[in-house]
């Protein structure tokens, strides 16, 4: 198994420790900030560094201490990343980071990931061809039978002993699947511990032809096939290929991760508590400018929205360690502010349909909790004497069931658990 190291997002480490790596990473980009004789990491993800693997888990995150557990958060870690690069939009700084610039590529790590696990349920791609053969069984080629072998006459009729037959049989030696096999093995050699794929039963150390040449056949190859399966996977290893002859050509640096993993926990959050936002922002009211000299509106936007029964959900998702770092004003006044007006709206008799019966709004900031934590409270915020800003509670969720829930687009129980936790906690104050 190849080497790998792991790190957490704002967690300090020794330079000494780690002197090629601060070396490599010191003046380019903003992946670390070294101080005093030691660094920490700005973003969270997958990176290849002088091709040893790098992950770097989020804030606050309990590094595992045995390899199985690493590799399990780990590809956990790796699908999110991907889930959310594929479904939303990205600012140019944050894009660089998911997808690669001039200085970083990261179609490696995604592909590689991808190829692994395909290999694993499918094995190397294969090419039918058809060989000719008097000694297996197939479909009889009359015409070469009659041709090439002598029968044998007797009273009932023509023999032939040994008739020529068609027959379909796998290409073993097919420059496809040597090729494939090369790109298999050399993902394995840096990214199959993750997988627990060490890529040994591979025989193609290299690839049988240049590696422009090999891409060409690739392509030509994606002329050829209609099946959806084998052009996912001609197209992911041209990608494969470019992004390997960048970093021989470039020495480019590869990453695939984020310093906005709080976008990510939001995403989390909205996907494990069923978001609705798109549905009920309409009835989310919005402060307006009123002036001669311009128009101008101010959107606001709660981070979930759902309603059950006779209750309206309001949550924010906080990537915040608890015990360092709380919300502050901005934050707790907006969710004030976001309850005040939306009770406002909701009592109007206009209101009709789903939300006609709403009679109560919780507000909830949601944090990231251990391993196992399941849905915990934590406590609330309020304004005494102000009763009609209610207050905001805050709860944890285990972070790791939810990545998992949200990586692997599962279903889970966190939305159900929260409403059970507070309606038992408000029959209890009865």
């Amino acid at each position: 198994m190849n080497s790998y190291l792991c790190f957490s997002e704002g967690a300090a480490y020794s330079v000494k420790n780690y002197p090629i790596l601060v070396d490599t990473l010191s003046g380019k980009g903003s992946y670390i900030s070294v101080r005093s004789g030691r660094f920490s990491w700005n973003v969270t993800g997958f990176s290849i560094v002088d091709n040893i693997p790098v992950i770097v888990f989020p804030k606050n995150y309990t590094v595992p201490d045995n390899d199985q557990d690493i590799r399990y958060e780990a590809v956990l870690l790796l699908k999110a990343l991907l889930r959310y690069r594929n479904e939303h939009e990205f600012d140019v700084e944050e894009s660089e980071l998911l997808f690669g610039d001039s200085l970083n590529d990261s179609s490696r790590i995604a592909s590689a990931i991808f190829i692994i696990e395909d290999y694993l349920q499918y094995g190397l791609i294969r090419r039918k061809h058809e060989i000719c053969t008097t000694i297996r069984l197939g479909r009889t080629d009359w015409a070469r039978t009659i041709n090439k072998t002598i029968p044998i006459i007797g009273k009932s009729g023509i023999v032939y002993p040994e008739p020529v037959r068609r027959v379909n049989t796998f290409d073993v030696g097919n420059v496809l699947r040597q090729i494939h096999g090369f790109i298999v093995g050399d993902c394995a050699s840096i990214w199959g511990w993750l997988l627990d794929f060490d890529g040994k039963e591979l025989e193609e150390k290299q690839l049988p032809c240049p590696l422009d040449e090999a891409i060409d056949i690739l392509r030509e190859e994606l002329t050829n096939t209609f099946v959806q399966r084998e052009i996912t996977l001609l197209n992911t290893m041209i990608e494969y290929l470019n992004a390997l002859r960048g970093s021989r050509d470039n020495s480019k640096m590869e990453f695939l991760c984020t310093s906005y993993f709080h976008w990510i926990w939001e995403a989390i959050c909205g996907y494990i508590f069923d978001n609705d936002y798109n549905h009920l922002k309409i009835y989310v009211p919005s402060p307006e400018w009123h002036s001669s000299k311009f128009s101008a509106g101010i959107e606001q936007r709660p981070d979930i929205l759902f309603h059950d029964e006779d209750t309206l959900y309001i949550l924010d998702a906080k990537y915040y360690n608890y015990h360092r770092n709380v919300p502050g004003w901005h934050d707790v006044v907006k969710q004030f502010y976001y309850r005040l007006t939306l009770m406002k709206a909701l009592n109007s008799p206009m209101i009709e349909g789903e939300l006609a019966e709403i009679r109560k709004i919780e507000n909830i900031f949601v944090f990231p909790g251990d391993k196992g934590s399941g849905t915990q409270y934590l406590g609330y915020v309020d304004v005494k004497n102000v009763d009609e800003l209610g207050i905001v509670k805050a709860y944890l969720v285990d972070s790791l069931t939810a990545t998992r829930a949200y990586a692997l687009r599962e279903e889970s129980d966190f939305k159900m658990s929260l409403i059970t936790e507070l309606e038992e906690r408000q029959a209890k104050k009865c």
